[in-house]
């Protein structure tokens, strides 16, 4: 009895050993957005490394900016020209005693439809969340090109910080976004669209998008 229960501890240290050290990848199964908008795709990795698969309809937004890929690991942030819905697949490698193992294949699906039109969606509160987290997101929120723009189009900038009161529901959709980001609003206080700062430039585009000509 000695020697089954000896054995039996041995194999439960080495197959909780495999489990832990097993390589693995999550993403979300469906994620939904409007057009024009960044789609912001963060997977949960246990590997050295990771593949991806991205259908050929959507375009990397990071791809002229390495060094921003860099600083964002393993996420990446996409968009699209037109409606539909878009198929990423991700895997990743980890070494596991000296041998790559590579994780299964996971999926998500990505579906991108029209912005909704109507007076609802008339860009008039530019909301920047965050601004204090790093030096990117400070100088949006100090930037004089989207001050002017805001204020030619009659559009209202409100700044938080992360840990600031936030209208009812704002805090949660900046963290579901990651901050820092911006949250677009209409007149009625409604959300049109959210997104991650990634960029100066890529905020000035992202509001820009959003104005009424």
């Amino acid at each position: 009895m000695k020697y089954i229960a000896t054995t039996l501890s041995i194999l439960c240290l080495f197959f909780g050993a495999t489990i832990a050290n097993a390589q693995s990848i999550t993403l979300p199964s469906k994620i939904n957005a409007t057009l024009d908008t960044l789609i912001y795709v963060s997977p949960v990795v246990d590997g050295d490394d990771v593949g991806w698969d991205i259908d050929p309809g959507l375009v990397d937004a990071l791809t002229p900016l390495p060094d921003v890929q860099t600083k964002m690991g393993f996420n990446r942030i996409f968009f699209a020209n037109t409606a539909g819905t878009y198929t990423v697949r991700a895997w990743t490698a980890k070494v596991v005693d000296g041998k790559a193992k590579l994780s299964n294949v996971v999926t998500c699906l990505i579906v991108v439809t029209p912005v909704p039109p109507g007076p609802t969606n008339i860009l008039k509160h530019v909301n920047i969340i965050g601004a204090e987290a790093n030096v990117i997101s400070l100088s949006v929120q100090n930037d004089g090109t989207i001050r002017n723009m805001c204020t030619t189009a009659k559009v209202a900038v409100h700044v938080y910080k992360a840990s600031d009161t936030m209208p009812t529901g704002m805090a949660t959709l900046a963290k579901t976004t990651g901050m820092p980001c911006i949250i677009l609003q209409d007149s009625a206080g409604n959300v049109i669209v959210s997104s991650p700062i990634t960029t100066l430039d890529a905020a000035r585009t992202f509001i820009k998008s959003k104005m009424v000509e």
